[in-house]
Formats: C-alpha cells, sequence, structure tokens
C-alpha cells in the first residue's frame, strides 16, 4: 500500500493478460476487490494486483 497516485511496479516482467474494474472472480463468495490487473509472467507464475485506484 502507499499514497494514492503512487506508482505501481510488476513483480517481474510479464503481460497484463486481463485488466477489470472489478473482480472477475467471486472467491468463495467474496465481494469485489475493485480494479485490478491479472500479469502472465511466462515463467509459470502468474501474478494479481488488486485494488488499485
Amino acid at each position: 500500500a502507499g499514497p494514492y497516485g503512487s506508482p505501481i511496479y510488476a513483480a517481474a516482467d510479464g503481460e497484463a493478460y486481463l485488466a477489470s474494474a472489478s473482480c472477475p472472480y467471486q472467491i468463495q463468495g467474496g465481494t469485489s476487490v475493485g480494479r485490478g490487473i491479472i500479469m502472465d509472467h511466462k515463467n509459470g507464475y502468474v501474478t494479481l494486483y488488486w485494488h488499485i485506484p
């Protein structure tokens, strides 16, 4: 977390393959996590970045 407007850095090089204004998955009946990006790092790892203002 950081102040509003702070830069967001990826954990590793990769390609964003989903950008969403709301969570496309309702994990165990949970509520939306807000804006987010799913990034494929092409090495078997994927990262999810949520709650992006």
